[in-house]
């Protein structure tokens, strides 16, 4: 009976299936993802994919790297797991705009809104200027654009997270907390 099971074993170790290739989008001609088949029924959906992949394309060269910012292919892979939501639909929404945001934010900086706090955490000191709107954040340093944060909803989950307090409070996904107070 041990000799069957391992040879059971052995002919269905040689017939895994590989991971899928890495994408920044979902793929309409060859979906690999429930979520990419989700979006490419979905002609709204499949809109926003199409703009965001042209956005992507962009803003690929001027985003920063930095923990906190999430990259492409990372976003896209928890973004799949919107499949396993209660609402696919609505968590993928939330999650393109999310990455929308942050899109605007790196290649549209609001002009006069900023607003300049000193910021801690992360093992450093910071002042940087925030463009707070419609609960999202955008933090812009000496260098140019730093960060995005906005408000968790029932299906999504931002990589920046904003919580509530005396001072502007921003938690990366890994629990890595930045404080901020508002300069007068």
């Amino acid at each position: 009976m041990s000799l069957v099971v391992a040879i059971t074993s052995l002919w269905m170790t040689a017939q895994a299936v590989p991971p899928p290739m890495e994408q920044m989008t979902a793929d309409c001609d060859r979906p690999v993802y429930a979520s990419d088949h989700f979006i490419c029924a979905d002609p709204d959906l499949a809109r926003q994919e199409r703009d965001l992949a042209f956005r992507w394309r962009a803003v690929e060269a001027a985003m920063p790297k930095s923990a906190w910012i999430e990259d492409q292919p990372a976003w896209f892979k928890r973004r799949a797991m919107c499949a396993f939501q209660t609402d696919q639909g609505a968590c993928l929404c939330e999650a393109n705009a999310e990455r929308e945001r942050l899109f605007v934010a790196i290649l549209d900086p609001a002009d006069g809104a900023l607003r300049t706090a000193r910021c801690v955490g992360d093992g450093r000191r910071q002042t940087l200027r925030l463009d707070v709107r419609d609960g999202v954040v955008a933090a812009y340093g000496a260098a140019g654009f730093s960060w995005i944060a906005g408000q968790r909803t029932s299906e999504w989950s931002p990589f920046n997270t904003v919580i509530s307090g005396r001072s502007l409070t921003i938690q990366r996904r890994d629990g890595i907390r930045l404080s901020c107070r508002f300069m007068r």
